[in-house]
């Protein structure tokens, strides 16, 4: 079957951001934006960029990780190590063992 939709990484972004943004008319809890995740990623005309990354970051975020972060983790890869200046990700990294750091 051809995939009729195209979402690009960065949409996926974009779509959690508007549904965790407390100005946005949605206001939603994290469990509502994993399921409604999931439930893009199941919609069986869809192509999700980089969709592997993509299940990887929502694991993450389940397990507490911010979403962006998950998602720029998971793109780097398990055979790259992650630079980040941001501390509280380094910890968080760490403390779940989510992969390898950079020296910076």
């Amino acid at each position: 079957m051809v995939k009729e939709v195209y979402y690009l990484i960065f949409v996926i972004l974009e779509y959690r951001t508007d549904l965790r943004n407390p100005r946005s008319a949605y206001k939603i809890g994290p469990n509502a934006i994993i399921s409604a995740l999931h439930d893009v990623l199941s919609v069986f005309n869809v192509e999700i960029e980089d969709e592997a990354v993509v299940r990887q970051a929502i694991e993450w975020y389940e397990k507490g990780m911010d979403f962006a972060d998950a998602l720029h983790l998971a793109s780097a890869g398990r055979k790259r190590k992650f630079a980040t200046f941001d501390n509280r990700l380094r910890q968080k990294v760490r403390r779940l063992g989510l992969g390898e750091l950079a020296d910076i």
